[in-house]
């Protein structure tokens, strides 16, 4: 079995959100979007770009830190439901 998540960083910080959202890693100039939201790709943001791109295309883009730990804690979760299966 393999899964493909590849908005799980989103979903975990920002689930369901219709306003344009970001994922993003780094630290201070270097921070880069990890992911994006169809609100937030509409507009133009994309992964790998500039946080400071970003948000000069989408100035009220809500940005997030990417959490690591709330991943894995969601991929522990969809693994122990999947093996029930």
């Amino acid at each position: 079995l393999a899964l493909r998540l590849p908005e799980l960083a989103l979903d975990v910080v920002a689930p369901g959100r219709d306003a344009p959202v970001a994922v993003l890693e780094g630290e201070g100039a270097r921070r880069v979007v990890v992911v994006a939201n169809e609100a937030a790709r509409r507009r133009g943001v994309r992964p790998g770009q500039s946080a400071n791109a970003a948000h000069a295309l989408v100035p009220e883009l809500e940005a997030h830190a990417r959490d690591p730990v709330a991943e894995e804690r969601r991929l522990q979760a969809l693994a122990r439901w999947a093996v029930r299966y």
